[in-house]
């Protein structure tokens, strides 16, 4: 019988802050179960863009690697960042978080690792670790006003 992992990733309520030097601050709530045990550790991404009247373009990101152990992994991740160019900082409109790949090392001394995007749960399985059919598979905020 082979063995079905349900995965559960909320992202949500980031929320830019001052509370470092950097210009963005995102406190990011993640929540992931019952992967399979390979799984040793998830990125977690970070993006801001201006309006369209400034061309929607990224002026910053950052990428945080969280580790997971058991198969799991619950807490708030803090992802901060500078805008690429100083002087754009003020024209950041939204924001994107998102677990962008999960990594299972391959075991071998240097021998890689497995990475799974999670963009290839629904577009490519074949690519992806299994999930329980309907379940709740949630990996991005979506774009989301700052203001």
């Amino acid at each position: 019988m082979k063995k079905s992992a349900l995965v559960l990733a909320l992202i949500g309520a980031a929320s830019a802050g001052a509370a470092s030097a950097e210009d963005f601050t995102f406190t990011v709530p993640v929540a992931v179960s019952l992967l399979p045990p390979s799984i040793t550790s998830m990125d977690i991404a970070c993006g801001v863009i201006t309006d369209a009247a400034h061309g929607g373009r990224l002026i910053g990101h950052a990428t945080v690697t969280e580790p997971i152990t058991g198969g799991g992994f619950s807490g708030d991740v803090v992802v901060a960042f500078n805008a690429t160019l100083p002087e754009e900082r003020a024209l950041a409109a939204s924001y994107n978080c998102e677990i962008n790949r999960f990594v299972a090392p391959y075991g071998t001394a240097g021998g890689g690792a497995r990475v799974y995007y999670p963009g290839n749960a629904t577009t490519r399985p074949e690519l992806f670790f299994p999930l329980a059919t309907g379940a709740a598979f949630v990996t991005s905020t979506g774009y989301l006003p700052l203001h």
